[in-house]
């Protein structure tokens, strides 16, 4: 399906859409970036409960850091993540629901278009606030997933003022740094002509008889079919005939240190691409390797104590003085093994059994 999380990607490579599509949240970096997401829309979405509270634990810290005065959003009056249904041939745009978690319901002929944040500044205008946690875009003015926003917003409001729209870029400190721009009645005809002509490209690819044509580019790198990309697959083969890589010699030249070190560098750019193909593999059936050990897919359990409950149960075992040298707002098992020693496991054999244990499990691709 179409969107416009996609639009950049596919106006360089339409023939990725044309493949089979692989979507894994399950990376810490994609992970962080949901959960501020989340803690955003309730912060502004006018939800009763603290917003903090609905923050997993580990997460926490992070999402109380965020400056939320400095977006400038009313609190009670923001659309959040707010869906829309855009028809690219008529040019007609409908708001589909409120945090429906891009599940569109959608009719022939339609895209998708989720906007993080909007508010109506005054009749007949809107503010758009875009939260990016990763990356730098791009200008926010020819960003195509900003623009496709500020399109929708505007058909579905029957806006006639310009939409005001901005990039916000969460920094590590919680602060924020913005891009701001503005989309003229005027520049709205411009970027549903663009939208068309990379939906038009995409169906292009999509009837080929062949495989799809696929362009290379730092967009491979969050593509959701890469795992299934001809150009990706031939590397792969490439990769295990022959890298031609240096010599030993060669690496102690003086005189050829700085080409052999871009050289390098590009291994170790297309060695990361052939790995994630073949970690895609492994997820789905296990691969065996030379070392008689197999490629696959395992699930690994990680552990959190809960400050509140290890706080309760230490009290009541140790006395206030060593659970307070213990827990410090949150806990972990090895501030536990500092403080109580031997008695840290019988401690945490406590906590566990007042439910004071949380355990995540993640799936990740391991040699076994």
């Amino acid at each position: 399906m179409i969107s416009a999380s996609k639009l950049y990607r596919l106006s360089i490579c339409p023939g990725s859409e044309a493949l089979p599509q692989v979507t894994r949240e399950d990376d810490p970096v994609s992970r962080e970036g949901t959960v501020i997401h989340e803690y955003l829309a309730n912060a502004f979405g006018g939800v009763e409960t603290e917003p903090l509270a609905l923050v997993p634990f580990d997460y926490r810290d992070r999402c109380a850091a965020i400056d939320l005065d400095a977006l400038d959003l009313p609190y009670k009056n923001t659309f959040v993540e707010t869906a829309f249904a855009y028809r690219p041939d008529t040019e007609q745009s409908r708001i589909v629901g409120n945090r429906i978690l891009r599940k569109y319901k959608l009719t022939p002929g339609e895209i998708g278009c989720t906007a993080d944040m909007y508010h109506i500044v005054k009749p007949q205008q809107v503010r758009i606030v875009e939260v990016k946690t990763g990356q730098n875009v791009g200008p926010a003015y020819d960003n195509l997933q900003l623009r496709m926003q500020a399109l929708c917003i505007a058909k579905a409001h029957q806006l006639t003022e310009p939409v005001r729209a901005e990039i916000a870029y969460l920094q590590s400190d919680g602060s924020w740094e913005f891009d701001k721009t503005e989309f003229t009645q005027a520049a709205l005809p411009e970027i549903a002509d663009q939208i068309r002509e990379i939906v038009a490209a995409v169906h292009l690819e999509q009837t080929r008889p062949l495989s799809p044509n696929v362009v290379e580019g730092s967009h491979c790198k969050y593509c959701p079919a890469f795992a299934h990309c001809p150009a990706k697959r031939s590397l792969a083969v490439a990769m295990a005939t022959e890298l031609a890589l240096p010599t030993i010699t060669d690496l102690v030249r003086r005189e050829d240190a700085g080409r052999i070190y871009e050289r390098l560098k590009s291994y170790d750019e297309i060695a990361e691409r052939v790995k994630k193909v073949i970690y895609e593999m492994a997820r789905e059936e296990a691969i065996p390797l030379p070392s008689g050990k197999s490629l696959m897919e395992v699930a690994q359990t990680r552990e959190t104590v809960d400050g509140a409950i290890a706080l309760e149960v230490l009290q009541t075992k140790y006395g206030s003085a060593v659970a307070c040298k213990a827990v410090q707002p949150t806990t972990s098992k090895a501030a536990l093994d500092r403080v109580l020693g031997k008695e840290s496991k019988s401690a945490l054999a406590l906590i566990d059994a007042a439910g004071g244990i949380n355990r995540k499990t993640y799936l990740m691709v391991k040699e076994r």
